[in-house]
């Protein structure tokens, strides 16, 4: 049940709120149903330097999403994708994660005002699609508002006897190094996308 559209100002944040982003970041792993057992000590130092490098390098942006008294309610963060695959064909794809409303203010448009803003930033830096990796149910709605929709991504949980599993016999595994390596796992991936149809494969140079 949605209630009453909340009165916030929506807006760009620098560095000094990185850590509040990244604490907000923690939370959202947390309501996601993460342990808090499997999160290291450290996670705060890893994710303030992420968001650091991720400013450098992936034209990030932080939002924040301000109520009238000036208490920070949510926040968002953006920034190109630096995955592989959506880039095969030279457009740019941009990334959000850590979206967080605090409980109390959820479903009132707050979340919504936030990823309206992301996709801005996304246009502003010449992103021609979005890439969102993780949602719950709830969330799930409000981006499929925005315009998100299902792609391919399959999600495996690892256990630790997993690493220890033998492959079939008729198949010989090697750890691939170098150049021609690379230029082998391009190649198919290149098929792969090629195989698939995706949007912009005949884009693909060479």
């Amino acid at each position: 049940r949605t209630g009453t559209a909340m009165q916030i100002s929506v807006q760009a944040a620098g560095a000094d709120h990185d850590a509040l982003v990244a604490k907000n970041w923690k939370k959202q792993w947390l309501a996601n149903g993460r342990e808090e057992s499997g999160i290291t000590a450290d996670q705060m130092d890893k994710m303030l330097a992420y968001i650091k490098a991720a400013r450098s390098d992936l034209c990030h942006q932080s939002f924040v999403a301000v109520s009238p008294s000036g208490a920070v309610v949510g926040s968002a963060a953006c920034q190109l994708w630096s995955g592989p695959a959506p880039q095969f064909d030279g457009d740019k794809a941009g990334t959000v994660w850590g979206v967080f409303v605090e409980p109390e203010h959820r479903r009132r448009g707050v979340a919504t005002r936030l990823m309206q803003a992301v996709i801005k930033h996304w246009t502003s830096i010449g992103c021609q699609r979005g890439v969102l990796l993780c949602a719950s149910e709830e969330a799930r709605r409000v981006y499929e508002r925005l315009g998100f929709g299902p792609g391919h991504m399959l999600l495996l949980e690892l256990q630790p006897s997993d690493a220890a599993a033998p492959a079939p016999s008729s198949v010989t595994l090697e750890t691939a190094h170098g150049a021609e390596a690379d230029a082998h796992v391009l190649r198919h991936l290149r098929a792969k996308h090629l195989e698939e149809r995706a949007p912009g494969a005949s884009r693909w140079a060479g």
